[in-house]
C-alpha cells in the first residue's frame, strides 16, 4: 500500500520535474538570444561608422 502510494508520487514528481525542465530550458535558451543578440547587435552598431 504504501510502496504504490510513494510509487504514484514519484511518477507524478517526475512528471512535474519534466515540464519545469522544458518550460526551465525554453526561459534558458530565449535568456541566452536575448544575451547574445543584443551585445552583438551593440558592437555591429559601433563599428559602423
Amino acid at each position: 500500500m504504501n510502496y504504490t502510494i510513494y510509487n504514484n508520487t514519484l511518477e507524478t514528481s517526475n512528471k512535474k520535474i519534466i515540464n519545469n525542465s522544458w518550460l526551465g530550458l525554453i526561459v534558458v535558451v530565449f535568456f541566452i538570444i536575448c544575451v547574445c543578440g543584443f551585445p552583438s547587435q551593440k558592437v555591429k552598431s559601433n563599428i559602423k561608422p
